[in-house]
């Protein structure tokens, strides 16, 4: 990425957020390529800017990388006139040309994002650590612990983790050290009472971050962490994660289909236009046809059927229990 292109878009970035440090900038910059950033301009200045990241999940019973539309920012001076949706469409058009799926995003406001065509897809609940156990704990050096202290915390595979989060944290732990070498907040094991590890969490003053754990109930009676807020992935009552169809053919032949009969389905999309049409799907093969070829046997929005993939309806598509557990 060039020099000059660079530095407007990092100061782009610290206009919007400006909680962020200087380290952690410098991080994320360095892992975008440019075909995975979308501007719009006025003149030469860069007045507004989206990302495309990589991330890990678990969608349709498969552990794979999704995409992420991150960092999305304009600059004060130039919002409300239309920029960010002008980068969120090319980030759309990105990814449709690469055939993907789906993308998702961590959206600052549930509502804003549906005019996009984004649907709530993944939930949780906000939760007050309470507090009221005095547990051990262990600052983790990020840079010299924190592989062998990680790995021993998850080596026991026959404890019956409770909560989701733990599926992913060991991977994301060991595998990107220098992303979270760059945050504030410290991390923790927490120790139980026979100096066994019950959990691993980033904490600051205000919230936790990242953890997993053995036994949540037991987590949220740490009394050091009293009165921080944690997200509680069990329970499904706050959006969390947002997601939106990208490439509708790819869409419908990845889906877990409960059906093998063959079914015609007409979509209709206004934001990516050449989604719109009518696709036959039968075992696991797809094809866009001529409205007028056949009668479907569905319609339906881009967003009906983003829900429809991506949560499923026990009928036509197996009911699912995605994860997506990254946010930016």
């Amino acid at each position: 990425m060039q020099i000059e292109l660079l530095n407007q878009l990092k100061n782009l970035y610290k206009e919007g957020f400006k909680e962020d440090n200087e380290a952690f900038v410098s991080w994320f910059f360095a892992g975008i390529k440019e075909e995975n950033a979308v501007a719009a301009a006025e003149g030469e200045r860069i007045v507004s800017a989206g990302y495309i990241v990589p991330k890990p999940a678990v969608v349709w019973g498969r552990e794979v990388q999704v995409p992420y539309i991150s960092a999305l920012a304009t600059s004060p001076d130039f919002r409300g006139q239309g920029k960010i949706g002008e980068v969120i469409r090319g980030l759309l058009r990105r990814l449709k040309s690469r055939k993907e799926p789906f993308c998702l995003l961590y959206p600052f406001n549930h509502d804003y994002y549906k005019r996009y065509g984004f649907r709530n897809i993944s939930f949780c609940e906000e939760r007050e650590i309470t507090g009221g156990k005095d547990f051990e704990s262990i600052v983790v050096s990020l840079k010299d612990g924190m592989k062998k202290t990680v790995s021993d915390f998850f080596l026991n595979e026959n404890k019956g983790f409770e909560n989701k989060a733990v599926l992913w944290l060991k991977e994301i732990l060991l595998n990107k050290i220098k992303e979270y070498s760059t945050y504030p907040a410290p991390l923790y094991l927490w120790l139980d009472e026979n100096k066994e590890p019950f959990a691993v969490c980033f904490a600051d003053e205000k919230r936790v971050h990242l953890y997993g754990t053995n036994n949540f109930e037991k987590f949220l009676q740490i009394e050091q962490l009293k009165g921080r807020i944690v997200f509680d992935f069990g329970k499904a009552t706050t959006p969390y994660i947002q997601a939106r169809l990208v490439c509708v053919s790819e869409a419908l032949r990845c889906a877990p289909w409960l059906t093998k009969e063959k079914i015609a389905i007409s979509v209709t999309d206004d934001i990516i236009e050449n989604n719109t049409g009518c696709y036959i799907v039968e075992n696991r093969e797809v094809r866009k046809i001529k409205a007028e070829e056949v009668t479907a046997n569905y319609d339906f929005t881009i967003e009906e059927l983003t829900e429809l993939l991506l949560l499923g309806d026990g009928k036509l598509v197996k009911k699912q229990s995605n994860y997506f557990p990254e946010q930016y």
